[in-house]
């Protein structure tokens, strides 16, 4: 199952039809939003380009160049983008654009010093011409990403992200391996303006002038260009990180990420809490709410008060009958082991492997009162619980 349900492009060779979801593929690299598309967004991955509709089926657009380490959308025009990476494990791709949502790749510049392999990328939403990017060191391009000038190597720091002011194309911010830096000239000479000397490895500037960052073992937190007084958001991760923040135009609350084992999360209250991107649409307080009465009403008897399940202190107890206790459904590792998927069906059909698990369809439960079951606990899951959601939880285990 871990291999199978990871490899999203063999999915769509063999069968075009099949659907496939956000949380099937294994990473995103880069997240991308149309104010004007209220459906879909795009993101970039090992597998391609994709549209991601809002309950996570996504669609494969055509073949790109190779693999894109980011993508970053024009700010006066979404159908075009820029992208860069490699075009195999040791050819770097240098600079390649689309002036038709995804579907269709052009190389426009190579970088400096040859060709380039852009790991961080931002546009100046004011002058679209001046472009900045990651690679050995920062470069600029002052027409449009066609050729580009080394600026800064930052000398001794480590650089995970870049984004420019949008009041001025020459301030510019770096998340580094020791802090949140600013420039003011163009990225030639910067100082250090975070809170905290640590890891900041994901960055956003909106064009409002608010800048989203995440500080690896401190947290999410924001702030206005203006006053760089920093709000500190959610700051329990577990030791995760949280990768290409992108702030939804649409919803300025809604908040995405990507987990470093690849899951895409959500926050939809500014920063302040997260959730896996998969089930989102059913995770709101209402439905949780429905779901934890649920749980009482028929569940609590066997797994226990929020999910600690039968036997807590011995996970593999069995009855009289030789059969499993029912597991635990919190933290301690067997539900999130299952996609929200596998979880709604063994709710509703009972396991084939425990004649204990019930099918509840058949006591009256619907695929909503599933779904709000599996929202309720979710919700009793920590951040890394839900990164390492599904095949995930392969590699979280090591």
């Amino acid at each position: 199952m871990a291999v199978g349900i990871f490899i999203a492009s063999s999915v769509y060779a063999e069968n075009p039809k099949q659907d496939v979801y956000l949380h099937q593929l294994k990473d995103v690299s880069g997240i991308v939003f149309n104010p004007k598309d209220q459906e879909k967004f795009t993101v970039s991955t090992p597998h391609g380009i994709f549209t991601v509709r809002d309950n996570g089926l996504v669609k494969k657009l055509n073949k790109t160049p190779g693999y894109f380490m980011e993508l970053i959308s024009h700010p006066n025009n979404p159908n075009v983008m820029f992208a860069s990476g490699y075009v195999s494990k040791t050819e770097k791709m240098g600079v390649v654009r689309t002036e038709d949502g995804g579907r269709n790749w052009q190389e426009l510049g190579e970088g400096a010093k040859g060709k380039a392999s852009f790991y961080a990328m931002t546009i100046s939403p004011i002058n679209p011409r001046i472009l900045y990017g990651v690679d050995e060191a920062i470069q600029a391009s002052r027409d449009g990403g066609k050729t580009w000038q080394v600026i800064s190597p930052i000398q001794g720091e480590r650089i995970f992200e870049i984004a420019v002011s949008p009041l001025n194309p020459q301030t510019v911010y770096a998340g580094t391996f020791n802090g949140l830096l600013k420039s003011e000239d163009g990225a030639k000479t910067w100082k250090n303006i975070g809170p905290i000397d640590k890891p900041v490895v994901s960055l956003e500037v909106t064009k409002q002038g608010e800048i989203h960052a995440f500080i690896y073992d401190y947290g999410y937190i924001s702030s206005s260009e203006k006053s760089l007084k920093w709000k500190r958001g959610a700051k329990f991760f577990q030791n995760r990180a949280l990768l290409n923040v992108t702030i939804d135009p649409r919803n300025p609350k809604h908040i995405y990420g990507v987990s470093d084992t690849g899951a895409m999360m959500i926050s939809k209250d500014s920063g302040n809490s997260w959730a896996s991107f998969e089930g989102h649409q059913y995770s709101s307080a209402k439905r949780i709410k429905a779901g934890k009465q649920l749980y009482e009403d028929n569940c609590l008897a066997c797994h226990g008060k929020n999910g600690i399940g039968e036997n807590p202190d011995d996970p593999a107890a069995i009855d009289d009958n030789g059969l499993p206790l029912a597991p635990s459904l919190n933290n301690t590792m067997h539900a999130w082991h299952h996609s929200d998927k596998q979880l709604i069906l063994t709710i509703l059909n009972g396991s084939p492997r425990n004649e204990r698990m019930i099918a509840w369809k058949e006591q009256d439960l619907t695929r909503e009162d599933a779904e709000n079951l599996v929202a309720y606990m979710k919700s009793l899951w920590n951040f890394n619980s839900l990164s390492c959601q599904g095949p995930r939880h392969m590699s979280c285990m090591h």
